[in-house]
């Protein structure tokens, strides 16, 4: 009797984990699950603004431009490493990726937001390729 008490209590328990164990994995994907539908409606909100802008600019109403948070940082992040001389990139590759990034941010953008921007990014793209010449010249510099 008191085995198969034992062996009801084992089977309850292993019962109760493996329900847990669902339940927990259940939990996780719904926090990922909630995580993409905020970033997706983070995403539509700002495309439905720039349409927003892009209609009451049409219609002749110029509203300023707001940039969504995200590009706004990303933005100010790049200006930061470019405006102070020791967060300049040495190498090639760090050259190469901070390009990409503001490649990727002025992507992100509706081209009449792009046109917006445009005097604040272009000093930042020249910025950039003089970081590349530079990289460049110094491999050039150390391979002869």
């Amino acid at each position: 009797m008191n085995k198969l008490l034992v062996v009801i209590q084992v089977l309850t328990l292993a019962a109760l984990i493996f329900v847990a164990s669902r339940t927990w994995n259940v939990n996780d994907e719904l926090i990922q699950l909630e995580h993409r539908l905020k970033q997706r409606a983070e995403a539509v909100g700002a495309q439905l603004q720039q349409q927003s802008h892009a209609i009451n600019r049409a219609l002749g109403t110029q509203i300023p431009l707001q940039l969504p948070p995200g590009v706004e940082g990303a933005i100010h992040e790049i200006e930061e490493i470019l405006g102070a001389e020791s967060r300049w990139p040495k190498e090639q590759a760090e050259v190469q990726k901070l390009n990409e990034r503001l490649g990727t941010v002025v992507d992100g953008l509706s081209p009449w937001a792009q046109e917006e921007v445009l005097p604040r990014l272009l000093p930042r793209r020249w910025e950039v390729d003089a970081l590349w010449l530079l990289a460049n010249a110094c491999v050039a510099r150390l391979s002869t």
